[in-house]
């Protein structure tokens, strides 16, 4: 009896140790695994292409977009993007940048010496980005490239003609918690967004910049319509000067006294005017003649200026023509014509 109660006494004794085992391993299971969600051979999430969530321990992690990635993922990156970090990381956690090999090496000069990426790479770039850390996580800010070496190397960059501007692929970042332990995930070049616009799709480039939005098409500028011909102005009449005192009476009594002796010949009818007119001696025609008389004295009498004046010019006219017609009396015509003239002074 003794012996039999014995053995019943192991075999309970041994399956609850294995019982214990079993469940011990499978707790261990399930923390390690992240609830059995993430298993060290699961490499590429195949919902994010690019992205590989690495090795998780425990609640050693950080967190983008609801994935979580351990030491050795593949993540996102781009300028004010924000991780959450696992549990057992803590609040007092530190984030560097390092740099690590580019897909291509390129040359850049730091102030006025000349350097490849390849001899920087694994230098501490941290303080080329800006990472504002919170209790739950932290965010990562920067510029350009050049900035990003700029602000880290403390001096002037010029980066090579066609060097890629993209930050992703050029970087690492370690996570580490106060225990020490950390984890040291690199960055996809993968698109980070898609944005969506009626006439574009536009893919970020993983730059960490906005993407520069399309630039609207120029309108064509309507054709300027031709200059009319400007009219050509006219030439200015020259400047009558003024008449002096002297040529003023001139025309004044020269006109009257012509316009009085036609006045009373145009009265007249064609018979009557014949015989009036036809004896350039008789008493009717010696009034022209005096009239002729006088205006040929007083003429001479004028300045030189007053005789080029225009006006006095016509009446001299009027009297060239009334004297060479006088000879053989005036006819209606003729004395229409010194009317005309005198109309257009």
């Amino acid at each position: 009896m003794a012996k039999n109660g014995g053995r019943k006494f192991f075999l309970i004794v041994l399956i609850l140790v294995m019982l214990g085992a079993l469940a011990g391993g499978i707790y261990a299971a399930w923390y390690y695994t992240d609830g059995f969600t993430k298993f060290p051979w699961q490499k590429e999430d195949p919902e994010t292409p690019g992205k590989d969530p690495g090795t998780i321990t425990g609640n050693y992690y950080i967190e983008l977009d609801g994935m979580k990635y351990g030491d050795g993922g593949v993540t996102g990156l781009s300028s004010g993007i924000t991780y959450a970090v696992g549990a057992d990381f803590g609040t007092d956690y530190t984030v560097t940048m390092t740099a690590r090999a580019a897909a291509e090496d390129f040359g850049f000069t730091l102030g006025a010496e000349p350097y490849k990426w390849s001899n920087v790479v694994g230098d501490d770039f941290t303080a080329g980005f800006t990472i504002t850390r919170a209790a739950t996580g932290f965010t990562v800010e920067y510029g350009a490239l050049d900035e990003i070496i700029a602000g880290a190397k403390g001096n002037t960059v010029t980066l090579e003609d066609g060097v890629s501007d993209t930050v992703a692929d050029k970087f690492a970042m370690t996570v580490t918690a106060a225990n020490g332990y950390s984890i040291t995930v690199t960055f996809s070049t993968a698109p980070e967004s898609i944005i969506l616009d009626p006439d574009h799709i536009i893919f970020g480039d993983g730059s960490g910049q906005e993407p520069e939005e399309p630039e609207e098409p120029e309108e064509p500028e309507e054709p300027e319509e031709p200059e009319e011909p400007e009219e050509p102005e006219e030439p200015e009449e020259p400047e009558v000067p003024a008449m002096s005192q002297d040529a003023q009476e001139f025309v004044s009594s020269i006109k009257e006294l012509m316009t009085g002796i036609l006045k009373i010949y145009s009265d007249l009818s064609d018979d009557e005017l014949a015989v009036v007119t036809g004896d350039p001696d008789g008493i009717a025609m010696a009034q022209f003649r005096m009239l002729i008389e006088i205006g040929n004295e007083r003429y001479p009498e004028l300045s030189e200026t007053d005789r080029q004046h225009p006006t006095v010019n016509a009446i001299k006219a009027i009297l060239d023509y009334a004297e060479s017609n006088r000879q053989d009396g005036l006819t209606r015509a003729e004395i229409n014509t010194l009317f005309e003239m005198l109309n257009e002074i």
